[in-house]
């Protein structure tokens, strides 16, 4: 079995502003797509979600094969200043402020010297990166981000037009000059993969004390109040009122003389006063 290292097509990705154009040897015509204000706007991402999904959507809606990628960064892409003078103490303090008021939280700068200037460049780190990461996970190779401007410098047959079949040619020799460590990409794609089943973990790990929290509150709430109230309470009884009794009025036999009343009231008279 040959140990030879298989050798990915390359391609080149163009950004310029809000728009990508790809070209590589076996597209038949530029592919072109636009990124939505929503997803990428003054060279700043808006949604990272967003703009993840319309370069997924733009490679597979194409079915563009994995390759070895380029990007290749406009001079709406990045921040550039050229230096004529030569290197000295005063040229790298200006340098550094130069690349400090890049408004990016995240740069990728590079110092690139020409035969006849110095010329600075300053790209969004944060971009480069999650676009390599979204072809990475493609199954993408990266060679980098180069600036037009300093191809143009090198090809002066191009900077009239771009042309990016005259530029692929250059390819290998273009990847010198790049602005974006490679190797950053690549470790942030496999550092997310790598997070996925961890956090997958971790969640399923926070539904199970969640359940168990809610099944021991449930079991709580039961037994204070469930239970408590099937108990039976004896009633407690009613207290009888009492029948207030009266002494029964004599009554007179009908037709009864008024001397049997006298000898009725005599008795009574006699019993009390024994």
């Amino acid at each position: 079995m040959s140990n030879k290292k298989i050798q990915k097509l390359p391609g080149i990705l163009y950004i310029d502003a809000n728009k990508a154009t790809f070209y590589n040897s076996v597209a038949k015509s530029m592919l072109q797509f636009t990124f939505s204000p929503e997803a990428y706007k003054d060279m700043d991402i808006v949604n990272k979600e967003k703009l993840v999904g319309e370069i997924n959507t733009f490679i597979l809606g194409n079915k563009i094969l994995p390759g070895n990628l380029m990007l290749l960064l406009g001079p709406s892409a990045i921040f550039e200043k050229d230096f004529a003078e030569p290197p000295s103490e005063k040229m790298d303090k200006e340098i550094q402020t130069f690349i400090d008021y890049v408004p990016f939280q995240n740069i990728s700068s590079k110092i690139i010297k020409l035969p006849t200037k110095v010329k600075v460049i300053v790209a969004n780190k944060d971009f480069c990166e999650e676009v390599f990461a979204t072809f990475t996970k493609q199954n993408f190779s990266t060679a980098g981000a180069v600036p037009l401007s300093v191809v143009q410098e090198i090809m002066p047959e191009v900077s009239k037009s771009i042309d990016l079949k005259a530029i692929l040619a250059k390819f290998e020799n273009l990847r010198q000059y790049s602005v974006f460590d490679t190797q950053q990409a690549i470790l942030a794609a496999k550092k997310e993969e790598s997070q996925k089943p961890f956090k997958s973990k971790r969640t399923i790990a926070l539904m199970g004390t969640l359940a168990l929290l809610l099944l021991v509150l449930g079991i709580m709430v039961y037994t204070t109040f469930f239970q408590s109230s099937s108990k039976t309470i004896a009633p407690t009884p009613a207290p009888i009122p009492a029948v207030a009794t009266e002494a029964p009025t004599p009554t007179l036999p009908a037709g009864g003389s008024a001397s049997e009343s006298a000898v009725l009231e005599g008795k009574g008279s006699s019993n009390s006063a024994h």
